[in-house]
């Protein structure tokens, strides 16, 4: 985990610079996450970077500079009745995130719901699920995923609180 300095928003309310691809971002309430990536990203070139914290202050960044994508991150995807969706994870010290993006038909009024996020875990502790709220830009997956050289492993569940009420 590592600590920034003062920053101002970047483009479209997130954290990613103009000179980056904005790979997905989200209002979280308190807090926005972003994940970012070089405009060269590739199989073993680029990077990307999770960014969390207050849009005015980067409280979390990982990996750190110069690491790999594939080294970083792996992913999956998932299968819904009227959707589907992915995921990426991480291990940044004792914590592990999960980023997810999915749509399916459990909106309570009928019809597809999306819901995105993030899941903080760690070992014996209850998992912590913040839920993107209405401003969500970019959206992850399979192809993002096979462009950027990261590889399937795990699975993963989003949890039940995450889901519209």
């Amino acid at each position: 985990m590592s600590f920034s300095s003062p920053a101002s928003a970047g483009k479209d309310g997130t954290y990613c610079r103009t000179d980056e691809t904005i790979v997905f971002s989200c209002d979280l309430g308190s807090h926005t996450l972003s994940l970012c990536a070089s405009k060269d990203i590739g199989h073993g070139r680029g990077f990307l970077q999770y960014r969390f914290g207050h849009l005015d202050r980067v409280l979390t960044s990982y990996p750190a500079p110069g690491t790999k994508p594939a080294d970083a991150f792996t992913v999956g995807t998932l299968m819904f009745a009227g959707g589907g969706g992915a995921w990426l994870r991480f291990q940044d010290q004792a914590i592990r995130y999960t980023l997810f993006n999915a749509i399916g038909k459990w909106n309570p009024k009928g019809g597809t719901a999306e819901v995105s996020g993030v899941v903080a875990e760690q070992s014996g502790q209850p998992s912590v699920t913040m839920v993107c709220r209405d401003h969500i830009v970019g959206g992850f997956g399979s192809g993002f995923f096979e462009k950027a050289g990261l590889k399937a492993e795990g699975d993963f569940e989003i949890p039940e609180d995450a889901f519209p009420k």
